[in-house]
């Protein structure tokens, strides 16, 4: 799932330069990153994704992510470790 959700979902939020748009933000808490939760539809199911993505250089693009939970039509089928962060080039899965 982690798969189909980097080259098939992600692709909708974070363009090719990295920038991150149409997701919900969130701020876990205090001691944590931003994270962004990610709803919607793909035909007759929906999905919602929290991800964390993580920003280097001086256009804050994209470099790595960790997805932390994905839930398939309210059934949690993913739940990452925060050591699972993907190395994520947007340019590599748009």
């Amino acid at each position: 799932m982690n798969v189909f959700f980097l080259h098939y979902i992600l692709p909708q939020y974070v363009s090719v330069n990295g920038t991150l748009s149409n997701a919900k933000e969130y701020d876990s808490d205090e001691s944590t990153d931003w994270c962004y939760k990610l709803t919607g539809q793909v035909g007759n199911d929906s999905y919602e994704a929290m991800v964390y993505p993580f920003q280097l250089g001086m256009g804050n693009e994209i470099t790595d992510l960790w997805i932390a939970y994905i839930y398939w039509n309210g059934e949690l089928i993913v739940q990452n470790d925060y050591s699972e962060r993907i190395d994520y080039v947007p340019k590599k899965y748009n």
